[in-house]
Parts: structure tokens; C-alpha cells; sequence
């Protein structure tokens, strides 16, 4: 089993990280899913135009503050599709979108072995809203540059993937 939180500010390629790895090694079991996806889909349900603008990122974030005072929504959905995930497919790699350095660490505390990736893609933005803002206040265990080309980012997405999926996990 391996567990990647995933990183970076909005638009810096995570997605296309994920799915270059999965179309290459399409017979592992790897599995992406972000933090914020329920969220989507309540927002979704409602007033929410579907864009990543910067008014429909602080909404998204918004509506992910009040669900988790209210009950921890963002952080429990999380844990149970991990957790389900894993009980399937215990020799798996799984990807999770998490933004928020406290959410992070609270996952790190239920599986330690997880290891986390900043992607970076030019200069650091103000998205207005602290899940894109901070995400260079953590100290990652890879930060992965994607400042060139798409070719360029998929060939380092490509090698990062051989070397981490095919690698010994000290946990089995």
C-alpha cells in the first residue's frame, strides 16, 4: 500500500500528474481522489457555476468550512473512502487531493506512511481563499516542477510513478 497527498495551487497540474500515471500503468491498482469532491457535489446541487475561478474556488473552500465545523464532513469523507478503498485493494496506490496543512497532518496521524508531493507551476498565487494560499507552508517529502512543457511534466510524472509504485514499501 501506498498513500500520496497530492499538493499545489490551483491549475498547477496535479489532475494531469494522476492521470499520466494511471494511463501508464493502467494494470496497478491506483486510485485519485480529492478532499474536496463531496463538496462538489453539494455544490454542484446548488447556485455553483462549475468553475474554478477564483470566486468558485473561495465557494468551494466556504462551503468545506461550514460543512467541517459543522460535523467534519471534508476530513471523515476521507477517511472512510481510504478506508474502503483499502479494504479492497490493500496492495494498492492511492492519491488524495488535500490542500489544508491541518488536514494533512491529521491524515499523516492515521497512516503515517503517507508521503506528500507539492506540485509547483510558476509563480505563487493569491487565490483568496487559505487551501490554495498555503499550501507552500509544509515541508513536502517531493516537490515535482512543472515549468516546461506538457511532454516535459508527463515524462517527470511518468518517472516519478516508476519510481514510486515499483519501489519496495517497507510496510509489507
Amino acid at each position: 500500500m501506498k498513500i500520496f497527498i497530492l499538493n499545489g495551487q490551483g491549475r498547477s497540474g496535479k489532475q494531469t500528474f494522476v492521470d499520466t500515471i494511471i494511463s501508464t500503468f493502467p494494470s496497478e491498482k491506483i486510485f485519485y481522489y480529492s478532499i474536496i469532491d463531496a463538496i462538489k457535489e453539494i455544490a454542484w446541487a446548488t447556485c455553483w457555476d462549475h468553475k474554478k475561478n477564483k470566486k468558485g474556488r473561495k465557494f468551494l473552500y466556504d462551503l468545506k468550512v461550514a460543512f467541517d465545523s459543522y460535523c467534519d464532513f471534508s476530513f471523515m469523507n476521507v477517511l472512510f473512502k481510504t478506508t474502503e478503498i483499502l479494504t479492497k485493494h490493500p496492495n494498492c496506490c492511492i492519491f488524495i487531493n488535500m490542500r489544508e496543512i491541518k488536514d494533512i497532518e491529521r491524515f499523516k496521524t492515521i497512516f503515517p506512511q503517507t508521503k506528500t508531493i507539492l506540485i509547483i507551476r510558476g509563480e505563487e498565487k493569491n487565490f483568496g481563499n487559505v487551501a490554495d494560499d498555503d499550501v507552500f507552508n509544509y515541508k513536502y517529502d517531493y516537490v515535482i516542477p512543472n515549468h516546461g512543457s506538457l511532454e516535459k511534466f508527463k515524462e517527470t510524472s511518468i518517472k516519478f510513478g516508476k519510481e514510486m509504485l515499483f519501489e519496495e514499501d517497507e510496510n509489507e
